[in-house]
């Protein structure tokens, strides 16, 4: 019978260790000498126990009598009830995601490093976390087939992103499975869900809103003219941002289309989008309210005439 084991190492980025990160991490081979330069070592060993959060409420009740907090004698407190009498100490307690997740985490069992760290980050008494980056791997000591691997984790205020090895190795069979099929939404829809991961560790619903726009702008004008015309024939996707419409809404609501051919249309459709373009990034890179449909309004004559030109000079013998 094989072991499987597991071990990972990382630092936390952080201005200075303090009493607080002592009592959060110490379980978790805190060295707060190395390796330096704004960052500290933290582990997760395999020949060692994982802290608990009973480990961790002792070294939190040490915190809070050094502190000359109040708090009951005996051991009818849990950790999470010390992690509130210390965030009111250092006025944190009116932070509504420190709040929620001291109302709704069960503190008891093993001690997990996202939640460690998410209760750190919102409780300063000086340390300035700003990050903490984790990697790890699964190992045993017989080589069998698939019981190797590695994640990795970057944690900050901003951002919340997880990889594996294992997500890698089922994405690319997946992936490879719809090509061989010949089924490119599939192919892309795996892909999509890829992208959705990456969009979605950005914690900022603002920020999050605006990198996603900028971003399908930036693949849109990675297109070429017979696949953006493709898209915008089955209309199953956003061909300009903020605004919410797409480029053919933009022409059909504004003039009378019963004269073009569809080619006509998928032609002032995309030259709307490769002249819009630059003007749609800078205007969702300053928050402003861009949309297709007043530049449409605003180019449509010079746009027409060209269509109806190529047009005439395409049916010239």
């Amino acid at each position: 019978m094989s072991q499987n084991l597991y071990d990972s190492t990382g630092v936390l980025e952080l201005s200075a260790v303090t009493p607080l990160i002592r009592a959060l991490f110490k379980g978790f081979g805190l060295d707060e000498h190395h390796p330096g330069d704004g960052q500290v070592f933290i582990s997760r060993m395999s020949e060692n126990s994982p802290p608990s959060w009973q480990d961790i409420l002792e070294e939190l009740r040490d915190l809070a009598e050094s502190l000359d907090i109040d708090v009951p004698l005996g051991d009818e407190w849990f950790a999470g009830e010390y992690l509130q009498v210390i965030a009111r100490h250092y006025g944190a307690d009116s932070d509504p995601v420190l709040a929620r997740l001291l109302a709704t985490y069960q503190f008891t069992d093993a001690a997990d490093l996202d939640t460690v760290y998410r209760v750190a980050e919102r409780i300063d008494d000086g340390h300035g976390l700003k990050a903490m980056k984790i990697e790890g791997c699964w190992h045993s000591d017989r080589p069998r087939l698939f019981e190797f691997g590695g994640d990795c984790s970057y944690y900050s205020r901003q951002v919340k992103l997880e990889s594996n090895t294992t997500n890698a190795v089922e994405f690319g069979a997946k992936l490879n499975s719809a090509l061989v099929a010949g089924d490119a939404a599939a192919a892309s829809a795996h892909i999509q869900s890829e992208f959705n991961k990456i969009v979605a560790s950005i914690q900022d619903d603002q920020m999050r809103g605006q990198v996603s726009d900028l971003l399908r702008v930036a693949m849109m004008q990675q297109l070429s003219t017979s696949t953006l015309a493709e898209a915008i024939r089955h209309r199953g996707h956003t061909v300009s941002v903020w605004s919410g419409l797409d480029a053919i809404s933009a022409i059909e609501a504004d003039i009378d289309t019963s004269d073009l051919s569809e080619d006509q249309i998928e032609r002032l459709a995309y030259s709307l989008m490769e002249r819009g373009s630059k003007q749609l990034l800078d205007d969702v890179a300053n928050q402003g309210n861009a949309s297709l449909a007043q530049l449409w309004i605003e180019c449509k004559d010079q746009l027409l005439e060209d269509v109806r030109a190529g047009e005439s000079e395409s049916s010239q013998p």
